[in-house]
């Protein structure tokens, strides 16, 4: 029934699309609140259709036309799937049309009913409904971007990212749902996922651009992404990177809940040597959605920066003009808009950066371990299990050890920070627990009297998490004490830190040592000063954490 807009109450149900022009700005479904109340006031509508008792409502998407009385899978299944992916906060304006919905459906259905990938599709849906509606996301991305770029084949492009993703059926369902990090291992064997991916397309005699797409949108510009590292990539790969990495990061996964469109667009942004700017930047002009410090083009052919912007509502920002410095919010209805980008301040993440890392740097001084936890978790979102003990732990204790060096923390601030750190990466290895000791025993210490510790705990640290059996002698024990052990324990592997260039001499007449009595045994070498030991009786070298982590798992093969 009909319901005056000033009369709605929270809870009620749209039964029907909400439609000013030919631009959707409610779909039917939605529950009311009061911000939305507000938002039909601004854009004029007096009265909407609300569900009664007696009138349910069906999940069904915004701008669709009516269904017939019996509605195939895939039309149900498109209706799902959109209502699950979509979003104004993610889709800008992309879908006010009318026209556009009713065209994507088409196509979907027609893929689906003609492709003899459905199948693989719905089993991935089954296995895991994340990766089942990102792929769907990409194909609504991929088939409203391409006709916006007005791109070659259309319709092989799009039907290319519904598939994209088809390779992660051969990926163990442990890794797939994880709910946590992933670990180097389990990184390795996820990016797997493109080249299984392309040979199932092959094998089902798929179109060679969708097998090419398959294989190559983790590839970036820089050379940077896998699998096999390119630098020159065709359009339609440059596309679906840029539009694989927005869908991923704005929509929930199992270890992680969704990143505001504003963010996800910064870190576009700030990535440009991965990502062609001029189809970043055609990107967000389709959407309308900017991030804070973008300079635009207004609809009133005048420049602009953006001053603020809200997660809930990226299309209606704050901005500031420049010839004038007048500020204005983009209204609802759009009768001042922004036409275009012109340019975004670079330095903007990497002060928030700086200060985010600051932030953590004086909570540990201060043995603020609640404020160094939250510090912590934000500057970790994107990294690698591995990088974090190398890029955090390791990078803060290198800063601590330099301040004081200098002069600039006292002996007590010192330990304090170190004991912080110690604390936050004893806490965070709990948290996420290991593997199970399936790869090896390791043995790892230090040289002659060399006390320094934490290098090691950190790289102890990162084999546990990726289901390495760790042993640490800190001091170390004679070398005579120290064979007899890896011998009955049958260590694998014995790690050697090397902190001191004196102990240069001593440490390369042990390795000659363990060589001789545990020829089957590998040696790895770490620390500041491993350009100055010889090769002879060393298996591998590493600088950090993450390289030794990198070589060891080389050297078990």
């Amino acid at each position: 029934m009909k319901q005056l807009t000033r009369n709605l109450k929270e809870g009620d149900l749209i039964s029907q699309d909400v439609s000013v022009g030919e631009k959707l700005i409610l779909k039917k479904g939605t529950k009311m609140t009061l911000n939305i109340q507000e938002r039909l006031k601004k854009w004029g509508v007096e009265e909407v259709q609300i569900q009664t008792a007696e009138e349910p409502v069906h999940n069904e998407q915004p701008n669709k036309k009516i269904l017939s009385e019996n509605p195939t899978r895939y039309e149900s299944l498109f209706q799902e799937s959109l209502s699950t992916v979509y979003s104004e906060n993610r889709y800008g304006v992309a879908l006010h049309a009318k026209t556009t919905i009713h065209r994507l459906k088409e196509l979907f259905i027609k893929v689906m009913t003609h492709s003899p990938l459905s199948s693989k599709l719905m089993q991935l849906k089954k296995k895991d409904p994340h990766s089942f509606h990102h792929s769907f996301d990409v194909f609504v991305f991929g088939a409203i971007f391409s006709d916006y770029l007005k791109t070659g084949d259309q319709e092989d492009f799009a039907t290319s990212c519904l598939f994209h993703d088809i390779g992660k059926l051969d990926v163990p369902d442990t890794i797939l749902l994880k709910e946590s990090k992933l670990t180097f291992k389990e990184y390795e064997m996820i990016k797997e996922h493109t080249i299984n991916g392309e040979d199932t397309l092959r094998d089902h005699n798929a179109s060679l651009l969708s097998q090419k797409m398959a294989r190559s949108h983790h590839e970036r510009l820089d050379g940077s992404g896998y699998p096999d590292g390119f630098e020159h990539l065709s359009d339609p790969e440059k596309i679906i990177g840029i539009i694989d990495v927005y869908s991923a990061l704005t929509l929930d996964r199992v270890y992680r809940s969704a990143k505001p469109s504003v963010e996800a667009l910064e870190i576009i942004l700030e990535s440009k040597s991965q990502f062609d700017p001029q189809l970043v930047y055609r990107f967000m002009n389709m959407l309308k959605i900017y991030p804070l410090h973008t300079r635009v083009l207004t609809s009133t052919n005048e420049r602009a920066h953006i001053i603020y912007v809200s997660d809930k509502q990226p299309l209606t920002p704050i901005i500031q003009f420049e010839n004038t410095d007048t500020v204005k919010q983009i209204p609802h209805n759009f009768s001042l808009s922004i036409s275009r980008f012109l340019g975004w301040k670079e330095d903007y993440i990497r002060e928030r950066k700086e200060s985010n890392w600051a932030l953590y740097m004086k909570s540990l001084f201060n043995a603020d371990k609640r404020m160094a936890e939250y510090q912590f978790y934000k500057l970790i979102d994107d990294l690698r299990m591995e990088n974090i003990y190398t890029e955090v732990f390791a990078a803060s204790m290198k800063e601590v050890g330099q301040m004081y060096a200098e002069g600039k923390i006292s002996i007590a601030e010192e330990h304090v920070a170190t004991y912080m750190t110690k604390e936050l990466m004893k806490s965070f290895t709990q948290e996420k627990g290991k593997e199970g000791n399936q790869q090896g025993k390791v043995l790892l210490t230090t040289v002659g009297k060399e006390g320094h510790s934490l290098p090691l705990e950190l790289f102890s640290e990162t084999l546990k998490i990726n289901g390495w059996d760790t042993y640490n002698f800190t001091p170390s024990i004679p070398i005579n004490e120290l064979i007899h052990f890896a011998k009955i324990n049958e260590i694998a592997f014995i790690g050697f830190s090397i902190i001191m260039k004196d102990n240069i001499p001593q440490l390369e007449s042990d390795l000659h040592l363990i060589k001789t009595a545990l020829p089957s045994v590998k040696i790895l070498v770490g620390g500041p000063q491993i350009d100055e030991v010889s090769h002879e009786n060393v298996d591998g070298f590493a600088k950090d954490a993450t390289t030794g982590l990198r070589v060891i798992t080389e050297l078990r093969g």
